[in-house]
């Protein structure tokens, strides 16, 4: 079967100063929950910029709810949306093209990029004696889940560097926080490849480890998007409109006041924080995973001057990245950026003035 097909990406964002800045939408008279979710087994940090926007009443203005889910892997997110269960949740590219090089069908458009390559590195213990990818050949290598993103983008960076994936090398799922880096010194695993906030939540606790050097070459690949079934962006247009506009204002607010949305996160997840440690203690270890994340958060092409725009080559290296060129043909039918242009329809600088005042 044919991939499930949207609607063409508009035109490429021209450039500007910033995102339209217009009056924000007055708040509306009744909200509808939706489900939104995250392919990690908890909510953490690196989902501030999106969930702190329930918190500042951004989505609310829009007339939604969000009911934030930790579905635990990225493939159960899109199962999610097939069933029902899920109104929204994250897409990775990582996912679904292989799906569609498959003949299968994917249940879902991507339709706002909140997070931009790239995001991942290859780590070994401080007195590790590999020191360089091609090392790992014949070692034990560990991925926090094999149902998240990590592990597919891992495979690739390994066969661009001539070791098989499957044969050469052995995986085994350490879990996600310290678990990691404790598999790492005694021994359990070789080398381990995570993303930029989980090293964020190392340096938290003071651990020691070091980074391989990445392959030559690499391409920007590896964004983060929202996804929604064509349905969905097709009958609740506004719904996902407001959740696209929400996360560009709750971007805006933690770029400009991270202590503030720090604040935030641990009041909606106080799980994040460490019992035995004081709040202004939580926010700091909060600032300092997130810190590693807040530069993907705004994209790498100059040229893209709108929040949640994607573009057309980025899709294509995916496609050459995962070498599935002849394989997927149309990038164009796995997400639009119809919806952006009315996403940005609000008043940055407002944001940032409220961010800066925020108490």
């Amino acid at each position: 079967a044919a991939p499930t097909a949207a609607p063409k990406p508009a035109a490429p964002a021209q450039p500007a100063a910033a995102p339209a800045a217009q009056s924000a939408p007055a708040a509306p008279k009744s909200v509808e929950k939706v489900s939104f979710g995250f392919g990690t087994r908890t909510i953490n940090p690196l989902a501030m910029n999106i969930v702190i926007g329930q918190e500042l009443g951004y989505y609310r203005e829009e007339g939604l709810e969000a009911e934030f889910k930790a579905i635990g892997s990225t493939p159960a997110i899109a199962e999610g949306i097939r069933n029902g269960s899920l109104t929204f949740g994250v897409g990775a590219p990582s996912i679904i093209l292989p799906t569609a090089a498959k003949g299968e069908t994917y249940p879902a458009i991507q339709f706002y990029e909140y997070t931009y390559p790239f995001k991942w590195d290859w780590v070994v213990a401080e007195n590790s004696p590999i020191r360089e990818l091609q090392d790992v050949k014949g070692k034990k290598l560990g991925v926090a889940s094999l149902g998240t993103v990590e592990q597919p983008i891992g495979k690739i960076m390994l066969q661009k560097i001539g070791v098989n994936p499957e044969s050469d090398v052995t995986w085994t799922a350490v879990g996600e926080g310290t678990t990691g880096h404790i598999a790492l010194g005694r021994g359990d695993i070789d080398a381990m490849i995570y993303y930029d906030t989980g090293f964020g939540a190392w340096d938290v606790t003071g651990l020691k480890y070091r980074l391989l050097p990445r392959p030559d070459n690499l391409p920007q690949v590896g964004g983060f998007f929202f996804q929604a079934t064509p349905a969905t962006i097709k009958e609740k247009r506004t719904l996902a409109v407001g959740l696209g506009r929400g996360t560009a204002k709750g971007t805006i607010f933690a770029l400009e006041n991270p202590t503030a949305s720090a604040e935030l996160f641990l009041k909606m997840f106080p799980e994040a924080g460490v019992p035995s440690k004081s709040k202004d203690e939580n926010v700091q270890d909060i600032k300092t995973v997130v810190a590693r994340r807040m530069p993907l958060w705004k994209p790498y092409d100059s040229s893209v001057t709108k929040w949640g725009f994607t573009t057309e080559k980025e899709w294509r290296d995916e496609v050459e990245f995962m070498e599935l060129t002849g394989k997927v043909a149309d990038v164009g039918q796995f997400y639009t950026n119809e919806l952006i242009d009315e996403i940005n329809t609000f008043d940055a600088e407002a944001v940032k003035k409220q961010a800066r005042e925020h108490r």
